[in-house]
């Protein structure tokens, strides 16, 4: 089979500084899943653009350029020389997705792709807003001049907006979760006297010919440093205590108090 390849108008819709789409990212993505079909074997990466210019002529008709337009704007490919394009990340998970999440999260990526329906809805537009108000913020907002805007731009991108307006919606739905989930921490465990490293007071090494011993009895044994003169005082008083001297010398003491007295 033959296709003919009509010379088309390059349809490719401005108002102000902004482009605008010509097809919502439904009917965008419902041609890549067609598309798709084609490359489902191909993560992403560079394909011959007569070859991908057939496959959406096949299905869309002589509408090539204008599709070939909004799947840039959107993110879906990229134009990388005559002949050549490159088939994004984007275009494969709506393409064929490994899970549905996949497709979703493509999506809505996308949408924020054109910086247009973007700026309409930071600037706080639901799904529900009269082509009124899109002039009004379209002229006093934006600059955009009055000549520039006519009905049909504003319905287009009024129809756009309210079908992207769900993904950029659900964004800020799992953004929000994101953010307000608890920070999940271990406990913090008592911590046992085992773990506190404590310090460890090492005895003070002595050679053997520098000590001396004592032993009381068979029981006690005292060993000190020699010519040490304030442990020997310690040991003697030791002694004392042992022996009953200190006792004694008390008991005398008291006795001569009450002589003199």
């Amino acid at each position: 089979m033959t296709y003919i390849v009509k010379r088309e108008v390059n349809y490719m819709p401005k108002i102000g500084e902004y482009t605008v789409p010509n097809y919502g990212i439904e009917k965008i993505c419902d041609l890549i899943i067609e598309v798709g079909r084609q490359y489902k074997n191909l993560d992403e990466g560079i394909v011959s653009e007569e070859t991908f210019q057939k496959e959406i002529i096949r299905r869309k008709g002589g509408a090539y350029t204008a599709y070939k337009f909004d799947l840039g704007v959107y993110g879906f490919i990229e134009r990388i020389s005559r002949g050549q394009i490159r088939i994004t990340k984007l275009f494969i998970d709506v393409a064929n997705p490994i899970r549905e999440e996949d497709r979703i999260r493509a999506k809505t990526e996308a949408v924020r792709n054109v910086r247009l329906l973007r700026e309409i809805y930071e600037d706080g537009f639901t799904d529900s807003f009269s082509k009124d108000d899109l002039r009004i913020w379209l002229v006093e907002k934006k600059g955009v001049s009055r000549s520039e805007i006519d009905e049909n731009k504003l319905d287009l991108i009024r129809k756009l907006y309210i079908e992207a307006y769900p993904y950029f919606k659900r964004e800020k739905e799992v953004s929000g979760m994101e953010k307000t989930q608890p920070e999940i921490t271990q406990p913090q465990l008592p911590v046992s006297t085992q773990q506190i490293s404590q310090p460890v007071i090492q005895p003070t090494q002595v050679a053997p010919e520098e000590e001396e011993e004592l032993k009381l009895g068979n029981i006690i044994r005292i060993t000190f440093p020699k010519d040490n003169v304030e442990t020997w005082k310690r040991v003697k008083k030791i002694v004392d205590i042992y022996l009953g001297i200190e006792e004694t010398e008390k008991v005398t003491e008291s006795k001569n108090k009450e002589q003199e007295k």
